[in-house]
């Protein structure tokens, strides 16, 4: 019986881990997700008394935002990712909520420094939206399983 480590016959192996596939696809989620927070920040642009022009409004926000993305990525978006490793959690219901609690909890901390985290408006549910956007197209990027085989 061969496990996966021995599968490979030397450091020039054409033949993947499994586990080397995974990691990779992991990587690419962590890099891809994030893409999704401008796409439901610029969503303000279709509402009919802001009307703008959605492409205009999507550059700016990805100028603004995706650096604030990745930012609460690694603060909490990689904890939750072991979180959810270590529990086994792969469910696309558990990855949404997930997403939605991050996404509350980076509403808070954006507003703290001004001292509104009491007042709640219609904006609070765009930081939802776009952390739970994120959450599922990590979990559709991110295998489900790791323990297969090739």
């Amino acid at each position: 019986m061969k496990s996966a480590v021995n599968i490979m016959n030397g450091p020039t192996s054409s033949v993947l881990r499994f586990s080397d596939v995974t990691e990779r696809r992991v990587l690419a989620a962590f890099l891809v997700a994030p893409l999704v927070v401008p796409i439901v920040f610029s969503a303000s642009a279709f509402v009919p008394f802001h009307w703008r022009d959605y492409f205009t409004t999507l550059l700016v926000m990805a100028f603004y935002v995706l650096p604030a993305a990745y930012l609460f990525e690694i603060l909490l978006g990689i904890p939750a990712w072991v979180i959810f490793r270590v529990c086994h959690l792969r469910s696309v219901v558990a990855f949404a909520v997930g997403g939605a609690v991050i996404g509350l909890l980076v509403d808070i901390i954006m507003k703290m420094p001004s001292k509104t985290v009491g007042e709640w408006n219609l904006d609070d549910i765009l930081y939802v939206g776009a952390a739970l956007g994120s959450a599922l197209l990590f979990r559709v990027i991110a295998p489900s399983s790791t323990s297969q085989s090739p």
